[in-house]
């Protein structure tokens, strides 16, 4: 269980830093930067297989392994969403609606109405809380982690029967 919540911690916190990375020095506000955001699966993809080769070791098989991927991914979510938490009101708590002002910017450039532009300003302001972004940070890194695990567990894996557990 030490290495899925050591795993988990690191897969977190690692994310955590890219994210606050990525929003601190403006990276967001270029578009030809926004591909770099993703790096976050890659991040994720990284560590679930140094995880996964250590839980292999210990004897999981496929199935066992599944499960401890899906173990790190949810500790390493919950460190996600503490970390988007504290950067979305004490780092950079102006995040969000500068996110906002920019692509509304990019809406007026391509010609969009200003009255269509503030609604949608005000719907995205509805779901763009530090709340609901922790959240989606948390099921984002759960959900990739499992898709992750299933496909990095038939590669990585002890032999024998799926009897092990987590």
């Amino acid at each position: 269980m030490r290495v899925i919540v050591v795993s988990g911690v690191a897969l977190g916190a690692l994310i955590s830093a890219w994210v606050a990375l990525f929003a601190t020095t403006g990276l967001y506000r270029h578009p030809s930067a926004a591909w770099s955001f993703q790096a976050v699966t890659a991040i994720q993809v990284v560590v679930l297989v140094f995880g996964l080769r250590k839980t292999a070791a210990l004897g999981r098989t496929y199935w066992g392994q599944v499960r401890a991927g899906a173990l790190m991914s949810i500790v390493g979510g919950a460190v996600v969403a503490i970390g988007t938490l504290l950067l979305m009101t004490v780092v950079a708590p102006h995040f969000l609606e500068d996110v906002r002002r920019l692509e509304a910017e990019r809406l007026a450039a391509r010609g969009v109405e200003q009255a269509e532009i503030a609604a949608r300003m005000a719907a995205a302001a509805r779901i763009q809380t530090p709340g609901i972004q922790a959240i989606v940070g948390f099921l984002g890194t759960v959900a990739t982690g499992f898709v992750a695990s299933l496909v990095i567990g038939a590669f990585i894996r002890a032999r024998g029967d799926d009897s092990n557990g987590p």
